[in-house]
């Protein structure tokens, strides 16, 4: 961190562990927060599954502190009370939100705030998806009484930020730590040989929500086009969204070409061994997986929809403003394939740098600690 930015007490607040792209990055910017700052992570909800929690809180210094709640209505009307007295009792200067947590702070914003404890708030969505209508309503009123300050990930978030809450917030692009390989790369390896064989040229790795946002469908009607081609998918879903994960799993079994290979940790070995990346969304924030693929060259493939556009352009991705057009995919699909070796490398060194210059994990705290200090 930059030794110019006093040193604060920070408390990020994530609803739980589980492996998706919002609690990895909150996960990685406590790491980040904690090499110069006293830096706590509060976990509001019990996981699922403890074993398909995130295990990248590496700073040792990083205090974890479990609330372990049931996802229950008596749990929500309790927390409030919970992370008031937790929040007092540890004196903590920042609090920092993601996702729903902001929702149980707000009947207590006005004390906190009274007490000189500042809240941002991280949009990880665009406005009208990110929250529900009741958390826009609370949202609504901690902005505009500024009791928190909402960071929007992308300049297109930035707009429907202020569409829905009328507030022109800070833009904080998200950051990421580089792919590197993990001590599961050579089994993961294995794996992916043994399904990709002689039958297929190209491994296409898909890293996603099974949730509407992120347009399964589409992805396996391209599959079914591109037989030469083997398209693996890693994520989870919510339980809320159960009963259309368990649709979209169906489907991907009776398509011999499209693998489903579950909840990884390791999601950064697949990308090193994958050719490409694809997101078929229908809606998006800005993809913590895209910057992992960035952060090594990796050709992206994808709708233009949140903050991808801001990163990937046709001089370094292949990219398509015809959201759910499978004829467009396809054609990207085709680009891609055609593009010679000497062309590849120019849009991976592109990548590459851009991801140097602007999307670290390091440089994404940095901005926060400096938005910090500044409010």
């Amino acid at each position: 961190m930059e030794g110019t930015i006093p040193m604060k007490k920070i408390a990020v607040i994530i609803p739980t562990l589980n492996i998706a792209g919002a609690e990895k990055l909150a996960t990685s910017l406590a790491n980040e927060y904690s090499k110069d700052n006293d830096t706590s992570i509060i976990v509001l909800f019990e996981s699922r599954d403890e074993h398909k929690e995130l295990k990248n809180i590496t700073n040792k210094k990083t205090k974890i502190i479990k609330l372990n709640k049931k996802n229950n209505i008596y749990s929500k009307l309790i927390l409030p009370f919970i992370l008031f007295n937790i929040i007092k009792k540890e004196s903590f200067d920042i609090i920092h939100t993601h996702l729903s947590s902001l929702f149980y702070l707000f009947p207590f914003a006005k004390k906190l705030n009274d007490k000189n404890i500042r809240i941002f708030h991280t949009i990880h969505n665009i406005a009208e998806k990110d929250a529900n209508k009741i958390n826009q309503y609370t949202n609504r009123i901690l902005f505009k009484k500024k009791m928190a300050v909402p960071v929007a990930i992308s300049e297109e978030i930035q707009k429907t930020v202020l569409k829905l809450y009328m507030y022109d917030s800070p833009i904080i692009h998200n950051g990421s730590n580089r792919a590197i390989k993990t001590n599961k790369f050579d089994e993961t390896k294995i794996f992916l040989q043994d399904l990709k064989t002689n039958k297929y040229k190209k491994i296409i790795c898909s890293i996603a929500r099974i949730t509407p946002q992120k347009n399964h469908d589409l992805l396996i009607e391209c599959a079914k086009i591109k037989s030469d081609i083997l398209f693996i998918c890693l994520g989870d879903w919510s339980i809320e969204e159960s009963d259309y994960a368990e649709k979209i799993i169906e489907k991907i079994k009776k398509i011999e070409n499209i693998q489903y290979v579950g909840v990884k940790s390791n999601i950064s070995d697949y990308l090193i061994l994958s050719d490409a990346i694809i997101f078929t969304s229908l809606y998006e924030g800005l993809p913590i997986s895209l910057l992992e693929a960035m952060s090594i060259g990796k050709p992206c493939i994808s709708t233009a929809v949140g903050g991808i556009p801001d990163l990937i352009t046709p001089k370094c991705g292949y990219i398509t403003h015809d959201i759910n057009s499978k004829d467009s995919i396809l054609s990207l699909l085709d680009d891609w394939l055609q593009d010679d070796k000497d062309e590849l490398i120019k849009k991976k060194n592109i990548l590459i740098d851009i991801f140097n210059k602007n999307l670290s994990i390091e440089n994404c705290a940095n901005k926060y600690l400096t938005l910090f200090n500044e409010n």
